[in-house]
């Protein structure tokens, strides 16, 4: 047998008088089923053990105790309507029964079958669809809550009505410190909260005809409650319940993102100026080595002899092509080390060797300052380092070369090899004029030339720069330590191979 639509417990001896209450629902409409119940336990048996959708007190002052009733059946079931029909006029007996959301109606002696059965219907209608819309909210406060974005739910004026778990995690704001205050007071920095508010306005004169704020997800600065500003993309959806209107804001945190976009902008802007640098340096080198190939043949002319104030001025335009090539180089070297990696020529390097290379090398302008390069690297064991052997060599003959400028006549150039834990250490010492000590911080730095190197009127000014590159590149660093009129220290560390190297005599001092 199928349960009719509408089921209604009628309790109280005041309406079991009212016999054709069934008939009157039909009248209007509705199947009912009525069930007139006066005994308390068999009415809560049967409000347990069946479907009802309202429940019809006939309340007097002769039995003010069925409030407890009343609240009984509330408890064992929210999702019904009660209606009560009383003559009864205490305060506090009306407060009992309004609490347990119970529709009151006075003075039911007045009301007819008919009347009785309008308003039962017009309870349940109301109630169920108030039941329905508390649903709705549970189900959305629900669904915000476990939503793996940060929302925030606001009023058509701005005011916080609720927010998630996901919220506090991403800003650190709690619930109770939000709910009921102005959104752009708490969530948006002081410079765009008068943007919100005029997006709010705007969206508050159009309700209820649009349901939109925001078209599509905009980019937006969000607050934390350290202060902290945090790049957002914030997207809207319209809440409307019972024609009253909400908005919830969802906060996506694209700081992540930001830096992601950020840096793969700068690779691209880095790759861009290496192609572009590379392409000039080459450009610029082209004919500039042909200048220098024909500098070259003039001066080595023997048949015929150049004047010598001609050949002095030939041989000053000659060493400004050669400052100029090795500034070309050391630039077209500088953008290959841009991302701070070693080329895949790596493998184990023996430093001595580089070192008795860059001393063959270096002979001559050592033997015309009468300088003498010595090393320890003859009588100890030089632990191997892993490498590019030909951007180590460049490190070492550019800081040989800087050695036998700047180092006094006459004196010597020590370059020592010692192991400081897992590190090599080379240490490569002049007995030069040294550097002032305001000029240090600077020395690493492009195209910075101390004191001594500007008055000589050589050098490119990346030649330490470029060490410095070449070094950290290999996991290693550059120190310099100077004492003015007593010399240079240059100490380069490098992380050692496993392999313990000894190196062979150098019987050349």
């Amino acid at each position: 047998m199928v349960r009719p639509l509408l089921t209604v417990m009628v309790i109280g001896d005041r309406c079991a008088e009212l016999r054709d209450l069934k008939d009157s629902f039909a009248t209007l409409g509705q199947d009912a089923e009525v069930i007139e119940l006066n005994s308390e336990g068999a009415a809560l048996e049967y409000f347990r053990e069946n479907k009802v959708r309202a429940v019809l007190f006939g309340l007097s002052k002769a039995e003010p105790n069925r409030v407890d009733l009343v609240e009984q059946l509330r408890s064992i079931n929210r999702s019904v309507a009660l209606l009560v029909v009383t003559d009864i006029e205490d305060w506090n007996t009306w407060q009992r029964l309004i609490q347990t959301g119970a529709h009151c109606l006075s003075d039911h002696k007045h009301l007819t079958a008919r009347q009785l059965a309008l308003q039962t219907m017009q309870t349940v209608h109301q109630f169920e669809m108030q039941e329905g819309l508390r649903a709705e909210e549970i189900r959305n406060r629900s669904i915000i809550s476990m939503a793996p974005e940060a929302i925030v739910e606001i009023d058509a004026f701005g005011r916080i009505l609720s927010t998630n778990q996901k919220l506090e995690e991403v800003f650190g704001w709690s619930v109770d410190e939000l709910i009921g205050k102005p959104i752009t007071e708490c969530l948006f920095p002081l410079r765009l909260r008068s943007r919100f508010d005029d997006l709010i306005a705007r969206y508050r004169l159009q309700l209820p005809e649009t349901t939109e704020l925001i078209t599509g997800p905009l980019e937006f600065i969000a607050l934390t409650n350290q202060g902290k500003e945090l790049p957002v993309e914030l997207s809207t959806a319209t809440i409307s319940v019972a024609e009253q209107f909400s908005i919830a804001l969802f906060f996506h945190d694209i700081s992540q993102r930001l830096t992601i976009e950020e840096k793969e902008r700068k690779l691209m802007l880095m790759k861009q100026r290496a192609i572009f640098s590379a392409t000039l340096t080459h450009d610029l080198k082209s004919p500039l080595s042909g200048s220098i190939r024909l500098i070259e043949a003039l001066l080595g002319n023997k048949v015929q002899e150049l004047s010598p104030a001609l050949r002095e001025i030939m041989i000053q335009l000659q060493n400004c092509n050669l400052v100029q090539l090795e500034l070309i180089q050391d630039l077209l070297e500088l953008y290959r080390l841009e991302d701070n990696k070693v080329s895949g020529q790596a493998s184990a390097v023996n430093l001595s060797e580089i070192v008795t290379a860059c001393r063959q090398d270096l002979k001559a302008q050592a033997e015309s300052k009468e300088i003498e390069i010595i090393t320890n690297a003859q009588d100890n064991k030089v632990p191997l380092v892993f490498g590019d052997s030909g951007k180590l060599r460049r490190v070492i003959y550019n800081l040989l070369d800087n050695a036998l400028k700047f180092g006094s006549s006459k004196s010597i150039v020590k370059v020592n090899f010692s192991r400081v834990d897992n590190m090599v250490a080379m240490v490569i010492e002049d007995r030069g004029p040294g550097i002032p000590p305001n000029e240090i911080p600077n020395l690493f730095a492009g195209f910075q030339q101390g004191v001594a190197g500007r008055s000589m009127q050589f050098g490119s000014g990346l030649g330490l720069h470029l060490c410095k590159h070449i070094v950290e590149a290999h996991g290693g660093t550059i120190e310099c330590h100077s004492v003015v009129d007593q010399g240079t220290r240059f100490i380069v560390y490098l992380p050692s191979a496993e392999d313990i190297y000894e190196a062979p005599r150098d019987d050349t001092n």
